[in-house]
């Protein structure tokens, strides 16, 4: 029978464990934090009751002096000093026992002070420790919102790379559209990039018909080049100066460094020696100022075929343009 009842209670015991063995903890002990706080709650009694014990025994004290002062013998010879106070007038009485009033009233003033201190000490940990909260909440908002910003950049990004590659797509399909015909509408002889060489030929004829200083032959002869060919070259140099700008706009954000070498860098590489000689040489008309601040933000013409200019003091005029550029002179 105790053989039943020993199994029986073992059973009970392991019912009693939760699932893996492993006995729940006790909640007697309570958390660091709960011990923290009690123990914080305990000095803090002790600071306020111990200018209060203070007190208490300061004017136990005061009281049990006045007592043994009081079963002195008197002066007189006759009786004690208690009896000397019972003898006395009012005036006198009132005298006395103000005295002692007066006595324990400084004491507990004392104890007043001391009371008010240990809680202006409270009160200045209190403080400094929302203070250090705050500070703490403070650097916790400060690094949620740089991560934030990383990810609006990392998002700017993502969707610029997209933009600008789905503008590389749309001009290179600009080019690839243009076609050029025989005089007389006939068979087609030249289509995308391969119409810049005859473009390139078109201006080079005007060109030569022209008269007086470098820039002022430039200059007609683009006007007259750019009356016979605006309809093919109009939407081509629109969007690439668009492409530009968007590029140009990116590199002013933070970080827009890196956008810019690297997206202008595929822009340029895309263009033919043919088509920088064209927009080369459109910079100079009235029309290609606004052309000149990209030409030379972003390098177009670091790989443009000197050897094929039409005149070898042309380069020297960019350099005067590009200046005259910086200078805001244009």
């Amino acid at each position: 029978m105790s053989d039943e009842l020993q199994r029986q209670g073992m059973s009970a015991e392991g019912s009693a464990r939760p699932e893996g063995g492993r006995v729940a903890p006790s909640l007697g002990g309570g958390s660091g934090a709960a011990r923290r706080c009690r123990a914080g709650e305990t000095v803090e009694r002790g600071q306020s009751f111990g200018p209060i014990w203070f007190g208490v025994l300061g004017s136990v004290t005061i009281v049990l002096v006045v007592l043994w002062l009081a079963v002195q013998p008197s002066a007189s010879g006759q009786g004690n000093k208690l009896a000397d106070f019972w003898s006395l007038e009012l005036n006198a009485m009132g005298d006395a026992l103000a005295g002692l009033a007066s006595t324990v009233a400084f004491l507990w003033l004392i104890v007043t002070a001391f009371i008010q201190r240990n809680e202006l000490q409270e009160q200045r940990k209190s403080l400094g420790a929302q203070i250090e909260e705050l500070q703490h909440t403070r650097r916790e908002f400060e690094l949620t919102r740089k991560v934030q910003e990383d990810h609006l950049n990392s998002f700017s990004e993502q969707r610029f790379e997209m933009m600008f590659f789905e503008m590389v797509r749309t001009f290179d399909a600009i080019v690839s559209s243009l076609d050029l015909a025989n005089s007389g509408g006939g068979r087609t002889h030249a289509t995308g990039r391969d119409c810049f060489g005859t473009f390139f030929k078109d201006f080079r004829k005007e060109y030569s018909k022209g008269t007086g200083t470098e820039v002022e032959v430039i200059k007609v002869a683009w006007d007259e080049f750019w009356h016979n060919r605006q309809s093919d070259l109009g939407h081509y140099f629109r969007y690439l100066y668009n492409c530009l700008k968007i590029i140009s706009d990116q590199s002013a954000k933070e970080g827009g460094q890196i956008f810019r070498e690297r997206h202008a860098k595929l822009l340029r590489a895309m263009l033919s020696d043919d088509e920088l000689l064209v927009i080369f040489y459109s910079c100079f008309a009235p029309k290609g100022k606004k052309f000149v601040r990209f030409a030379s933000e972003f390098e177009l013409f670091d790989n443009l075929p000197y050897n094929r200019l039409l005149h070898e003091g042309h380069w020297d005029l960019w350099k005067e343009r590009e200046r005259e550029h910086r200078e805001g002179k244009l």
